[in-house]
């Protein structure tokens, strides 16, 4: 078959980190153009256009687009393609609000266009085994750590702090799509804590307590952009003894000390490969469960102040 012609909406840092590359050696895609309000150097983002909207006008050839701006932006965006018959790839968090996230796809269905909402971290072959082996399992315990030195890698992303920029949820909510993704049982926040710079509206750190099922259960997640070290990690203890960790995002797994996967990054790769065969079969992904976690930790989370703006 022939590759889908693409466009890329957005050429921020994970536009040139993770979609671009990708699509550019990817035998299902074809890049044809690309839009973002400032001018930007590429050699592999088609032509360059100041305007999606204007793009969306002048590129007929258009099968697809993969929306990377800010997630407050994107439902506008995500509905004008949707209306020129466009298949949407949405980068995560894909949307600001719930309301968002259901007014698009109701738009989609209308419509008949593959939507997909891009939990990259899920792609990790980690992941899949991790979920396979709790299928029949029930979980005692559960400790996640993210953390990430945010001054040192998104100095530049000032719409971060902003209303609707999510903070350290932003990044915490690729190891909550982990999470939800590999856990036997839905996810229920039962209290959390949400730190703020001076000046922010977004948290620069938070602290989450998960229910279980039992009252003993400890399901406990730790999300920092103060570190000076980075680490993404996964612990899963089982009722019967079972210890599965996962290092490395969703790269690396072991199992009572054995290991059962260990990769490169190859979670772009996979999730345009997915993206394709979605277009090709008419169906869409749109699990909505890690947004729906961060807004319920925004519902009910206390705020308590971070001090120094980041």
């Amino acid at each position: 078959m022939s590759p889908h012609r693409i466009a890329v909406i957005g050429l921020g840092a994970i536009s040139f980190r993770a979609h671009l590359p990708v699509i550019a050696g990817h035998p299902g895609f074809e890049i044809v153009a690309s839009a973002d309000p400032r001018p930007v150097a590429t050699s592999i983002g088609g032509r360059q256009y100041r305007d999606y909207r204007e793009m969306l006008a002048a590129e007929s050839a258009i099968e697809a687009v993969a929306i990377c701006t800010p997630p407050d932006v994107r439902c506008r965006i995500a509905l004008d393609a949707i209306a020129a018959g466009k298949h949407v790839l949405l980068e995560k968090p894909p949307f600001s609000t719930l309301g968002e996230f259901r007014l698009v796809r109701q738009a989609a269905e209308r419509v008949g266009v593959t939507l997909m909402v891009s939990w990259h971290s899920r792609f990790g072959l980690a992941v899949e085994r991790a979920r396979e082996i709790l299928a029949d399992q029930q979980v005692a315990s559960v400790e996640m750590i993210w953390k990430e030195n945010a001054a040192a890698i998104h100095a530049d992303k000032g719409w971060m702090w902003k209303i609707g920029g999510f903070g350290v949820l932003d990044f915490g909510i690729n190891g909550i799509s982990i999470l939800t993704r590999i856990l036997p049982m839905p996810l229920v926040v039962r209290a959390a804590t949400l730190w703020t710079p001076d000046g922010a509206q977004t948290p620069v750190a938070a602290e989450i307590d998960f229910a279980g099922l039992r009252e003993e259960d400890r399901l406990h997640a730790e999300i920092d952009w103060r570190s000076t070290t980075e680490i993404r990690t996964i612990e899963i203890v089982t009722r019967t003894g079972r210890r599965l960790w996962m290092p490395i995002t969703g790269h690396h797994l072991e199992v009572d000390g054995t290991v059962l996967a260990d990769e490169g990054n190859l979670e772009y790769q996979r999730l345009y490969d997915r993206f394709a065969a979605l277009i090709d079969s008419g169906e869409s992904e749109l699990d909505d469960s890690p947004l729906v976690l961060i807004a319920d930790v925004c519902l009910i989370g206390r705020r308590l102040s971070a001090g120094a703006a980041i």
